[in-house]
């Protein structure tokens, strides 16, 4: 009997709304649970119309059943596109995912079936999901007053007015109470609960809120949640329960777990328990006082993303086509990363004012972007402060052996890198010029210093030990010294098949090569370089940290796979991936241009069939101008000849940034290459070297750190 009744009224429904499509505008039985939009803030009330306030509320079996399920509101919802219903229908459904709080957007389910409800209200159709102070959550079952519609093909509730909800079953006692530091700790999956002030509130994809920094004495952590992002302000003490999780990008989960990175430390399915709505300043108790370089450094598997620091740094602001990117860094004004927003850098704005300064920076670890190259820690700026920051020129002496001096030399050398030395430091950002570097060896049998053309260069002799000591002075100021021990051992054996024999190597990605050659220029948008000796050209893919031991010039043999990088294509960009360096004799050598092709010109470059990629293991001589066009949502570089032109491959012009003091209208010999890394038509192009009037090559070295 209770099937029957359901049915008949279902069909009623049914019948009413097929006639309002019609034309006609059909009062409903009253035995049928409708509403009509209001003309005025009031909603109309029958005797068969469940209460209008918002609120928790009992179990279901307490609810009149004139709330028809998702599944049977699915039935009611025409097939055309465009359709509108003009009366309301009662429908309840357990919250699935509330997706937009600032507007309510949310998908409720039955258990069988979802339906998608754009925008919801309180029960008058006035206030706003975000205005409401008891919002419904994922987990709630909530009882709308339903308006539906088909938008493109998608059958959804337009407007829902939320009449009342019953909040998910929760025992508190499953939850253990934790200090912030001791959250941080916990094991993926462990419920805890915790209390401490919004320090920062982070948004989503078009602007709304969606997680909160939370801080107590202790220390301080992440929570993703919207309806709480979207339901207090800095300075809010709260009290919230969830789950401990480490996040990763289900995109870039393999990569993660190739460099140990576990996730972004965070508690997810949160819900909040309390809120004072007061304004207290988080804690500084826990605020460690470190560097940029400091932070950068830190391992893949370190537990640092949600912890608050405390910085100076410098604050750029980077304005891109269609975007702006913020960066914070060090006082060299380089190392550091950028801020990571999903808004396109509007979520940001307000570091506009610091610009260009060196500010006192309270800023987290939000997470790390991880990719086949390695992990890049991605920050976000909780306070910024001008404090007038003034360089303490005392401590230059010690800065310039810290950023500059320091990572010029190994732990270890089994070739002499012959490696030209800085020995001059000034930083106009700091205000000092001038510091001179000098170094002495211990062992000059192992290691010694030379001058060669005005130039220090560091060079390894016999195996054995040796103390490099490098002195800083700046006058007028303190100096300083620090001590390197290095070993040098027995020579590096370079051993390997040449480039031509990886060429002609059959692509299989499950077969081992060495293959030996001179490091040349970059690539652009990989992270790599070109791998050349007297017999070839290809392109090798490497990781960041492999990129990070290899040089210009340096003589390597590499272990790799001989590929070809495609999109759902049979043709691609040929080259050498997952590249280990395996040997290193270093050597600053000239590499070998006998394999690269002259006579052509870019026209003929430009009409290569992307289909023969054969073309990607070579280099073409060529003569051609640099050009760049920018404007406020792109920007290209590109070659041209005359009326021809070949784009340059890369995902911003700013990669070519070192070829813009020769966008000059003169035509420059270039060494370049055709490259296809994404399978596209025509090909693109990467520029290794161009020469300039006074016969002086300059290389793209775009990707190399040393």
């Amino acid at each position: 009997a209770k099937m029957k009744s359901k049915f008949l009224k279902v069909l009623a429904i049914t019948t009413g709304m097929l006639l309002t499509s019609c034309g006609e505008s059909i009062s409903l039985p009253s035995s049928i649970p409708t509403s009509v939009a209001p003309t005025t803030s009031e909603t109309p009330v029958t005797s068969e119309t469940p209460s209008s306030s918002v609120s928790s509320s009992s179990s279901l079996d307490e609810v009149d059943d004139g709330y028809i399920s998702v599944t049977d509101a699915l039935d009611l919802i025409s097939d055309v596109e465009g359709w509108e219903a003009t009366e309301r229908v009662y429908v309840k459904g357990v919250i699935k995912t509330v997706s937009k709080p600032e507007y309510g957007e949310m998908t409720i389910t039955d258990g069988t079936n979802e339906l998608y409800v754009y925008g919801t209200y309180g029960a008058d159709g006035v206030a706003r999901y975000s205005e409401l102070e008891e919002k419904p959550n994922a987990g709630d079952t909530v009882y709308l007053s339903a308006l539906f519609s088909n938008f493109k093909g998608t059958k959804q509730i337009k407007s829902g007015w939320i009449q009342k909800f019953d909040k998910k079953e929760i025992n508190e006692s499953d939850y253990v109470a934790k200090t912030v530091a001791e959250a941080r700790e916990a094991n993926k999956g462990d419920l805890v609960k915790v209390s401490g002030v919004v320090a920062s509130i982070t948004h989503a994809n078009g602007g709304g809120e969606d997680g909160v920094f939370l801080v107590d004495q202790t220390g301080s952590i992440y929570v993703y949640d919207k309806v709480i992002a979207s339901s207090v302000t800095v300075g809010n003490t709260i009290t919230v329960i969830g789950e401990k999780d480490f996040f990763v990008a289900e995109s870039e989960a393999t990569n993660a777990a190739k460099w140990g990175y576990k996730g972004a430390c965070q508690i997810a399915n949160a819900r909040m328990l309390t809120n004072d709505n007061g304004n207290t300043e988080f804690s500084k108790a826990s605020v460690e006082e470190t560097t940029v370089k400091n932070i950068m450094a830190s391992k893949a598997g370190d537990n640092i993303t949600g912890k608050i620091y405390k910085v100076n740094a410098l604050v750029k602001k980077a304005p891109g086509s269609g975007f702006v990117n913020y960066y914070i860094d060090d006082l060299d004004g380089v190392t550091g990363s950028y801020v990571y927003t999903k808004c396109n850098g509007s979520d940001f704005s307000w570091l506009d004012e610091f610009d260009g300064k060196i500010c006192t920076v309270y800023l987290s670890v939000i997470n790390a972007k991880s990719t086949t190259d390695g992990i890049l820690w991605r920050f976000h700026p909780v306070a910024v402060y001008d404090e007038n920051y003034v360089f303490d020129k005392n401590d230059a002496t010690k800065f310039a052996i810290e950023y500059y001096a320091l990572d010029q030399f190994e732990k270890s050398y089994k070739a002499n890198p012959q490696k030209e030395v800085i020995t001059s430091v000034s930083s106009e950002l700091l205000g000092f010029e001038n510091l001179s570097l000098a170094y002495t060896s211990s062992n000059t049998s192992v290691a010694f210093f030379t001058e060669t053309d005005g130039k220090l260069v560091f060079e390894t002799g016999e195996p054995g030990q040796a103390k490099i000591t490098i002195s800083a002075t700046l006058e007028g100021y303190a100096s300083h010294q620090v001590e390197v021990d290095i070993v040098v051992e027995e020579p590096v054996v370079i051993n390997g098949i040449s480039v031509k024999e990886a060429i002609d190597k059959p692509v299989d990605q499950n077969t081992k090569l060495l293959v030996k050659g001179i490091v040349g220029p970059s690539l652009v948008n990989q992270v790599g370089f070109y791998l050349i000796d007297e017999t070839g050209v290809i392109a090798v893919r490497t990781d960041k940290e492999n990129m990070a031991t290899v040089s210009l010039g340096d003589y390597v043999s590499i272990e790799c796979v001989r590929d070809k990088w495609t999109k759902d294509k049979d043709y691609g960009q040929n080259c050498i991936s997952n590249a280990v360096i395996k040997g290193n004799a270093y050597g600053n050598h000239e590499y070998s241009t006998a394999s690269f092709i002259k006579g052509k010109t870019l026209a003929d470059l430009v009409a290569f069939d992307v289909a023969d990629d054969s073309v990607t293991t070579n280099v073409y001589e060529i003569e051609a101008e640099i050009q760049f066009e920018k404007s406020a949502y792109y920007s290209n570089a590109k070659i041209v000849d005359g009326d021809t032109y070949g784009l340059l491959y890369t995902s911003s012009a700013s990669q070519y940034s070192w070829l813009e003091d020769y966008a000059d209208g003169t035509k420059y010999k270039m060494e370049i290459a055709p490259c296809n890394w994404n399978s596209k038509k025509p090909y693109k192009f990467c520029i290794l070297s161009i020469t300039d009037a006074s016969g002086n090559k300059i290389f793209n070295t775009y990707n190399f750190t040393k």
